[in-house]
């Protein structure tokens, strides 16, 4: 008993102290990150990264909203009377004059000199349906292929998802004498330097090449003749499409969007990937010639 009685004190302070610790184990509990084995630090360094990624999405955005303000974008076919192999006969033709012109201030620069050569090689061909009768093989072809309405008028198109073409739409058809106008029009004004920002292709294994348009933002005249002329039928003659720039987001921010797990891009983002498709009236277009 006096054994038991000195050892009492003892063992108790014992059972005590176990019972101290096994409270404290219970109360501890391991955080998230000590569970997963992230670290604070790794967990900061995420945090970063998720705002850096954020402030480069808005600032696309940003930029992708200025662009719907002064951007167009041409879908050009590869088509042996299209667009494309003008373009490569004006842009060989610019590089062979510009050694000797180098240092010329009125000397165009290439993408004013591509835009202005597309736009007067598209007028040559609409005089010729213009000055054509009724009853030639150019206008009935023209007529057939719904280019032109029997008065002469060009019609705008739009994109018919359920029969994946260009068909007619609503808004009033342009008469030919405007139609010649505005594009007489639109060339005396590319006669300098200060209008075109960009005019250059995106890269796409696509048979539809996209083509970037970007006008200075206080050039309010041009931009507004591209407005009026956006989804016309004369685009078919080279075998080509003009809409504004719809993109919410370039292809980098789609692919960072992605990737810090804000979902599918956003609307009107990536639909470049998929051009409109130039219906008949565009591949086929009256074989005029310059």
């Amino acid at each position: 008993m006096d054994s038991l009685e000195a050892l009492a004190p003892l063992l108790g302070t014992r059972k005590q102290q176990d019972a101290s610790d096994d409270r404290q184990h219970k109360r501890h509990k391991p955080t998230s990150t000590e569970a997963t084995g992230v670290t604070q630090r790794e967990l900061a360094m995420t945090q970063v990264i998720k705002a850096m990624a954020n402030l480069l999405l808005n600032h696309d955005r940003s930029l992708q909203n200025l662009h719907k303000q002064d951007s167009f974008v041409i879908f050009a076919r590869a088509h042996l009377i299209g667009m494309m192999p003008i373009m490569a006969v004006l842009a060989k033709d610019w590089k062979e004059k510009m050694p000797q012109n180098r240092e010329n201030p009125q000397w165009l620069t290439l993408r004013t000199h591509l835009l202005k050569g597309l736009m007067q090689e598209l007028l040559t061909r609409v005089v010729q349906i213009s000055e054509s009768q009724v009853g030639s093989q150019l206008w009935d072809t023209a007529v057939a292929k719904k280019t032109i309405l029997p008065d002469g008028a060009w019609v705008y198109q739009k994109w018919s998802p359920s029969e994946q073409q260009l068909v007619q739409a609503q808004r009033a058809p342009m008469p030919m004498a405007q139609m010649v106008k505005t594009l007489k029009t639109l060339i005396a004004a590319l006669q300098d330097n200060m209008h075109v920002l960009r005019f250059h292709s995106l890269r796409t294994q696509q048979d539809t090449t996209p083509w970037i348009l970007q006008l200075t933002m206080r050039d309010s005249e041009l931009w507004a003749i591209f407005n009026e002329l956006t989804g016309n039928s004369v685009w078919g003659l080279l075998a080509m499409s003009l809409k504004q720039h719809q993109q919410s987001l370039s292809k980098q921010a789609q692919a960072l969007s992605e990737l810090v797990g804000k979902g599918k891009s956003s609307k009107g983002a990536g639909k470049g990937k998929q051009p409109p498709k130039t219906t008949s009236n565009a591949s086929s277009a009256p074989p005029a010639t310059s």
